[in-house]
């Protein structure tokens, strides 16, 4: 299959992308940061060529993942506030288009309330650390970027809420709902060590954050392919 060549490529572009960051080499970054992204998209792609695949699943996963590559090369230049905005704003689509699919496809059942429960926990754990945290650099957020954040914290930690949800159902297999449910964990905790990173302390080590979040697409981009 294509995705022999495919997932190399995508371990390469994304230690490009780390690299690039770290001897701040701005063209590594320009290519292999959205570049990244766009052979994932392809890998989920691949699943329409894979036994008994879900045609319908598939299409919305790479609609999430092209939403992403876009973001992808509005974040390459984290120094940019209007390019950090506009490229979560896409993000927050991107992971509403997972989480809606996850839910529409796996269905939602009255025993759900418990996983929403523990997430909607876990949601206003964080909020209340991003509130209590101690600010670096003037760089606490304005009312309208703390709306936003609140949103986005919103709507991840119940995304993550439909992945663990994903196990058990009729419609995806165990290995798929393991690969949606780390994935969307990792692509998570890559989002949250950016915003520490934009809102709280821009001395705070990005070096692992592309990781977390290309892994967790890659993670996610396998899902379409395991049936």
């Amino acid at each position: 299959m294509i995705y022999f060549i495919l997932i190399p490529l995508f371990f390469v572009l994304m230690i490009g992308d780390c690299v690039g960051r770290i001897k701040n080499k701005d063209k590594w970054v320009t290519i292999c940061q959205p570049g990244t992204t766009v052979v994932v998209l392809f890998i989920a792609l691949t699943g329409l060529w894979a036994e008994d695949h879900q045609t319908q699943y598939v299409i919305w996963i790479a609609v999430a993942l092209l939403i992403s590559a876009v973001a992808d090369g509005l974040l390459v230049d984290r120094s940019d506030p209007k390019g950090f905005i506009k490229g979560m704003i896409l993000f927050l689509f991107a992971i509403s288009t997972y989480g809606i699919t996850w839910a529409r496809l796996g269905g939602i059942h009255k025993s759900d309330w418990k996983v929403t429960i523990i997430m909607l926990f876990i949601y206003l754990i964080l909020m209340f650390v991003f509130n209590k945290y101690k600010y670096k650099d003037s760089r606490k957020p304005t009312t309208v970027e703390m709306i936003g954040i609140t949103i986005y914290l919103f709507v991840f930690t119940m995304v993550i809420g439909r992945a663990i949800l994903t196990f058990g159902t009729d419609y995806f297999n165990v290995w798929q709902s393991a690969l949606i449910t780390i994935g969307s964990i990792s692509f998570f905790a890559g989002d949250c060590q950016l915003g520490i990173y934009h809102f709280i302390d821009v001395n705070f080590p990005m070096g692992q954050a592309p990781p977390f979040y290309f892994m967790g697409q890659f993670m996610i981009a396998l899902s379409c392919i395991l049936w």
